[in-house]
């Protein structure tokens, strides 16, 4: 694209200090009176748009874009074909509607060796861009022992993604493997929703002869600025998420892999996709595993939102593996599941929470000298309906109305890793809540009767193997718990196990436990299998303790 001067007739030019695109006329210079002003394009399948770096610093506000190729438009634009950049910072792009298709790609990917993307931004709290919606590719990926970058959406009504999106970053032969970025992706909506069937890669590259690299940061929020009555900031997905740490090869596995979706208008958060943030393997003499960290689901209603007539569901199906790394040495950490609803509305209805998911695996990764501890905080699902005045009415809440119930199906594993050393010690087993309560820190005796807790999945947060077991994560030693289920009525139909695990030498201890239901009228129901013994061993641990409603039911 032609930079300052004027096109031949009919091509494109823009000029310095401004994001605006002309069509020249071939007289006189870009942007005079005789050159059209594009307000929307399409940039046709097999035809590449280039954007140069024709900013200031302050000539967009006070942020800086100087180092971007830049774009705004007041209609729609289109991209079949291919948009990107010369400049060294990435690209910036407005449009009321931003609309990839299914040939189409915007990228900022590196493309010399080991060298690094730069970032995409589509929309920018400006109130130009209404709808985002991909079917092609947004990619942003590092080569070599590059990283990848940062691909930002931004939107005031719609964020759509059919296609993918790839952050990652690069794989090496010779040395380390990139890191995907810190935030490798971000997407707003400041009213409406966030719909995603697609898939979204934000995974560390493989080393070559070196760590691998580490995953990336992702976080989506819904209603961020407020919402209407219809757009309560729903966030639906299917499809595929990862954000791995790469493998290291004579080197550690790659870490810090995290995915983040919340909603501020209490929206339906419906999830059924196959999410990995899993920490890669590190191979080597004293290589370790790479950590995995955690993925949240959070609805809220924010102050300043307007007030929904009925809060969403959280309803989390799909297969999630967030298991630490393995390493030759040391195995490392699992991760952590969190689903929190925190709002209520003017009635005082809290979100219900629905985990169905057929598989979570949250264990720590295998090693010689030492498995990986799973995750202490490994599945945590609250609702809480906070006492404090109401955003829309100014009325107070009386705890009349209970905080959503929680339902979890799933068959969750955060066991500690095996170690498999003649001296290896196993690693130590998880940590599981499940609390549904109003104001419990204000008000915790009262709750209505439909506040419920109901378990009928399979819970395995075992010790694991190893010349010394590991220990539950709290036993009765330790003074707390390793599984917390409190509300107001608690049933377990499923099978708990929170075992010490099996030792050579020294077996690990099993895990203290504790089941409270509120209403002390109506005790806690458990028709399924609860575990907590000692590991096996020369010497073996000890048995945990198991408490349902105060009393001490086991051993």
């Amino acid at each position: 694209m032609l930079l300052d001067g004027d096109a031949a007739a009919g091509n494109l030019c823009t000029i310095t200090d401004s994001p605006n695109l002309y069509i020249g006329d071939g007289i006189g210079t870009c942007g005079d009176g005789g050159d059209t002003l594009v307000s929307g394009l399409t940039v046709n399948s097999g035809a590449t748009l280039v954007l140069v770096d024709n900013l200031n610093a302050t000539s967009l506000g006070i942020i800086d874009w100087s180092g971007y190729g830049v774009l705004q438009m007041t209609n729609d634009l289109v991209v079949n074909g291919t948009i990107k950049t010369d400049a060294g910072s990435g690209l910036y792009i407005e449009a009321n509607l931003i609309q990839v298709g299914t040939s189409g790609k915007i990228t900022t990917s590196a493309t010399a060796a080991d060298t690094s993307a730069t970032e995409i931004y589509l929309g920018y709290d400006t109130g130009i861009t209404m709808t985002i919606i991909n079917h092609g590719v947004l990619e942003a990926k590092g080569l070599g022992i590059g990283w990848g970058g940062h691909i930002y959406l931004r939107a005031d009504d719609l964020v759509v993604n059919y296609g993918t999106i790839d952050t990652s970053g690069g794989t090496s032969d010779t040395g380390a493997g990139g890191n995907s970025t810190h935030y490798a992706f971000e997407a707003y909506v400041d009213y409406g929703d966030f719909y995603s069937s697609g898939i979204v890669r934000m995974n560390g590259g493989d080393g070559g002869n070196g760590n691998g690299g580490d995953g990336g940061w992702s976080w989506v929020e819904t209603a961020s600025t407020g919402n209407t009555v219809d757009r309560n900031g729903d966030i639906i997905i299917s499809g595929t998420w990862e954000a791995k740490g790469g493998k290291g090869t004579n080197g550690n596995g790659g870490t810090l892999s995290y995915m983040g979706f919340k909603t501020d208008a209490m929206g339906k958060v419906y999830v059924n996709a196959t999410m990995s943030i899993k920490g890669g393997n590190g191979t080597g003499a004293t290589s370790i595993g790479g950590s995995a960290d955690g993925i949240d689901f959070i609805s809220d209603n924010s102050p300043g939102s307007v007030d929904v007539a009925t809060p969403g569901k959280i309803r989390i199906a799909g297969h999630y593996d967030l298991r630490g790394g393995d390493g030759d040495l040391n195995g490392s950490s699992g991760g952590y599941l969190e689903v929190y609803s925190y709002g209520s509305t003017t009635a005082f209805q809290g979100t219900d929470v629905e985990l169905i998911i057929p598989v979570a695996l949250m264990s720590g990764g295998t090693g010689s000298a030492k498995g990986g501890d799973a995750s202490s905080w490994a599945l945590e699902a609250y609702t809480f309906a906070p006492q404090y005045p109401n955003i829309v009415s100014g009325t107070t809440n009386t705890n009349t109305v209970p905080s959503g119930s929680i339902v979890n199906q799933a068959n969750i594993q955060a066991q500690g890793g095996k170690a498999t050393g003649a001296a290896g010690t196993g690693g130590m087993g998880g940590y599981v809540e499940l609390i549904t309560t109003v104001t419990w820190w204000l008000n915790p005796a009262f709750a209505d009767a439909t506040t419920t807790v109901l378990n009928s999945g399979t819970i395995d947060i075992s010790g694991g193997a190893g010349n010394t077991g590991g220990n539950a994560y709290g036993t009765p030693a330790d003074g707390w718990d390793s599984l917390y289920l409190e509300a107001q009525n608690v049933t377990n139909t499923g099978t708990i196990k929170a075992n010490g695990g099996t030792g050579i030498l020294q077996g690990g201890d099993g895990a203290q436990i504790t089941v409270n239901s509120l209403d002390v009228t109506t005790p806690s129901v458990n028709t399924g299998t609860v575990q907590t013994v000692k590991g096996a061993g020369t010497t073996p641990g000890a048995d945990g303790e198991q408490y349902f409603d105060g009393a001490l039911v086991w051993p």
